[in-house]
């Protein structure tokens, strides 16, 4: 199996003679992708010297719904507690995002996407406060940069930026480069 070593948050400098052309991946853009209902997790590790300790698990679900795909992703620590929970529903056909549910010990947060808003309400230490805010036309749902990333043309020099928005952070660009292979 061949893994794709990617580079988060550099592209090259305007006008530089390695530049390649760089992609704008956004939901309903020109590369096509789609999701298959099924279970998917990672490990985040922490790594000291030569120790390394598992510090999270985060498990994805997409289940088939009515409306498109239900994304479940949840945070899992070592000993097996739940940290947080993400829902959202995102488009069959673009893979826009539709609905976000967020629970976590920050608090829970529930939203829709209408058009270039976002709108609902966020609870944080027992108050209630209404969401609505402008979101980029044609961004994913942050929490499935993942998932999006995995789909593309990775190849060494391939560069873009894949577009998604926080439901707490807001605008969130990812900009990145394949910078070489791994067996």
């Amino acid at each position: 199996m061949t893994a794709m070593a990617l580079a988060f948050g550099f592209l090259a400098a305007a006008g530089s003679a390695t530049q390649a052309q760089v992609d704008t991946i956004g939901a309903g853009g020109s590369v096509p992708l789609r999701l298959e209902a099924g279970v998917d997790s990672s490990h985040t590790y922490a790594v000291r010297g030569d120790e390394r300790r598992r510090i999270m698990t985060y498990v994805e679900t997409v289940s088939d719904v009515p409306q498109g795909y239900l994304i479940v992703g949840e945070n899992v620590r070592p000993d097996g507690q739940s940290f947080s929970i993400d829902s959202l529903i995102v488009d069959r056909a673009t893979l826009a995002p539709l609905w976000h549910a967020d629970h976590s010990p920050a608090g829970h947060m529930q939203v829709r996407f209408e058009g270039a808003r976002l709108a609902g309400t966020a609870d944080s230490a027992g108050s209630s406060k209404p969401v609505d805010v402008d979101v980029t036309p044609g961004a994913f749902d942050y929490s499935m940069a993942r998932m999006i990333i995995n789909q593309l043309p990775l190849a060494p020099g391939y560069s873009g930026v894949v577009l998604t928005h926080d439901i707490r952070r807001g605008a969130v660009p990812l900009p990145f480069r394949v910078v070489g292979e791994e067996e």
